[in-house]
Protein backbone atom coordinates (compact mmCIF):
# COMPACT_ATOMS: atom_id res chain seq x y z
CA UNK A 1 0.00 0.00 0.00
CA UNK A 2 1.37 3.80 -0.47
CA UNK A 3 2.49 5.79 2.31
CA UNK A 4 1.89 8.73 -0.39
CA UNK A 5 -0.38 9.80 -3.28
CA UNK A 6 -0.16 12.40 -5.28
CA UNK A 7 -3.08 11.87 -8.30
CA UNK A 8 -1.60 15.01 -10.50
CA UNK A 9 0.78 18.14 -9.35
CA UNK A 10 1.23 20.85 -12.51
CA UNK A 11 4.44 23.34 -11.80
CA UNK A 12 5.40 26.39 -13.72
CA UNK A 13 8.69 28.00 -14.11
CA UNK A 14 8.72 30.77 -11.30
CA UNK A 15 6.20 29.03 -9.22
CA UNK A 16 7.20 29.18 -5.51
CA UNK A 17 5.81 25.49 -3.89
CA UNK A 18 5.20 24.87 -0.42
CA UNK A 19 5.06 21.57 0.91
CA UNK A 20 3.64 20.91 4.39
CA UNK A 21 2.98 17.80 6.50
CA UNK A 22 3.91 16.04 9.09
CA UNK A 23 6.94 14.18 10.13
CA UNK A 24 7.40 10.80 7.95
CA UNK A 25 4.25 12.18 5.68
CA UNK A 26 6.25 11.78 2.40
CA UNK A 27 7.63 15.30 1.35
CA UNK A 28 11.11 14.93 0.79
CA UNK A 29 10.51 11.25 -0.65
CA UNK A 30 8.05 13.52 -3.34
CA UNK A 31 10.83 15.62 -3.87
CA UNK A 32 13.18 13.10 -4.42
CA UNK A 33 10.81 11.69 -6.73
CA UNK A 34 10.27 14.78 -8.68
CA UNK A 35 14.32 15.03 -9.10
CA UNK A 36 14.05 11.26 -10.20
CA UNK A 37 16.34 10.27 -7.30
CA UNK A 38 13.40 7.66 -5.84
CA UNK A 39 13.44 4.73 -7.36
CA UNK A 40 10.33 3.32 -5.59
CA UNK A 41 6.39 3.91 -6.77
CA UNK A 42 4.94 4.06 -9.90
CA UNK A 43 4.02 7.36 -12.22
CA UNK A 44 5.22 9.35 -14.82
CA UNK A 45 6.79 12.90 -14.43
CA UNK A 46 7.93 15.18 -17.35
CA UNK A 47 10.36 18.06 -16.72
CA UNK A 48 10.46 20.38 -19.90
CA UNK A 49 13.65 20.37 -21.47
CA UNK A 50 15.04 23.75 -20.61
CA UNK A 51 13.91 23.33 -17.31
CA UNK A 52 16.90 22.40 -14.55
CA UNK A 53 15.76 20.93 -11.00
CA UNK A 54 17.99 21.14 -7.87
CA UNK A 55 17.49 19.36 -4.39
CA UNK A 56 19.40 19.71 -1.57
CA UNK A 57 19.23 16.85 0.75
CA UNK A 58 18.11 17.86 4.57
CA UNK A 59 21.86 16.55 5.88
CA UNK A 60 24.15 17.15 2.93
CA UNK A 61 27.26 16.48 3.53
CA UNK A 62 28.80 19.84 2.28
CA UNK A 63 31.81 21.23 3.23
CA UNK A 64 31.63 24.54 5.33
CA UNK A 65 33.69 26.51 3.51
CA UNK A 66 31.51 26.28 -0.17
CA UNK A 67 29.73 29.22 -0.92
CA UNK A 68 26.39 28.86 -1.55
CA UNK A 69 26.91 29.65 -5.33
CA UNK A 70 29.02 26.94 -5.60
CA UNK A 71 26.98 24.36 -4.13
CA UNK A 72 23.62 25.52 -6.09
CA UNK A 73 25.56 25.11 -9.56
CA UNK A 74 26.95 22.22 -8.93
CA UNK A 75 26.41 19.58 -11.74
CA UNK A 76 24.99 22.53 -13.93
CA UNK A 77 27.73 22.53 -16.89
CA UNK A 78 27.53 18.46 -16.93
CA UNK A 79 23.81 18.98 -17.96
CA UNK A 80 24.21 21.82 -20.75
Amino acid sequence: QSFLRVPAISMQKGDYVYIKGLSGSGKSSLVQAICDLWPYGRGHISVAQDQHIFYAQQHADIAEQQKLITIVTQGAEESE
